[in-house]
């Protein structure tokens, strides 16, 4: 809620930010779960601002999330075009992909995200798509790199690493991991 009004003021005070309509479009991604409105903020945010990747990066996101997978990549290869060298554009390409069920092709384009340096975003999505495919060793390190690049602050990667956990069969790990998230819960 407060990130919402803070939002909100903001569109007030600049009412033609790109970034405000982004932040806007962000928040109901997060929060809103009105598809047709975030669509809206993310074309909006481009409009605005052409030559920036987040606003494609996000529309990615967005349409690959429900369904439209081909609009969904082409906003990504849009914002790795304008942004070639950013992990987390390149890891966005890829989710369209993974929500497409693609999982071979997700895989592909999220290593290359990962490999291009420090985005824990793209780690856990290249494990995301790991573990889709049955890769889990893999999926495991690419999830535990997600973790200790952040140094365990991010309860969300722990917990992705837990299932990965999991899923290996690796058990005894997956529940340790698991009593570490509820001693920070």
């Amino acid at each position: 809620a407060r990130g919402r009004a803070a939002a909100e003021r903001a569109e007030e005070l600049a009412p033609e930010s790109a970034a405000v309509a982004l932040s806007l479009g962000v928040l109901e991604h997060y929060h809103g779960w009105n598809v047709a409105r975030e669509e809206r903020l993310c074309r909006l945010a481009i409009e605005r601002n052409p030559k920036g990747a987040e606003g494609y990066f996000w529309l990615a996101l967005c349409l690959g999330g429900v369904g439209r997978t081909e609009e969904g990549l082409a906003a990504g290869r849009e914002g790795t075009r304008l942004e070639p060298h950013s992990a987390n554009a390149r890891a966005a390409a890829g989710w369209p992909f993974l929500f497409g069920g693609r999982y071979e092709e997700a895989a592909e384009e999220l290593s290359a995200a990962a490999a291009l340096g420090d985005s824990p975003f793209a780690l856990w999505s290249y494990g995301t798509a790991l573990s889709a495919l049955g890769r889990h060793e893999e999926a495991i390190a690419a999830h535990r790199n997600a973790v200790e690049m952040t140094g365990g602050r991010y309860p969300h990667y722990s917990a992705l690493l837990a299932g990965a956990l999991a899923q290996a069969g690796r058990r005894e790990e997956a529940q340790s991991a698991l009593a570490e998230l509820d001693t920070l819960a």
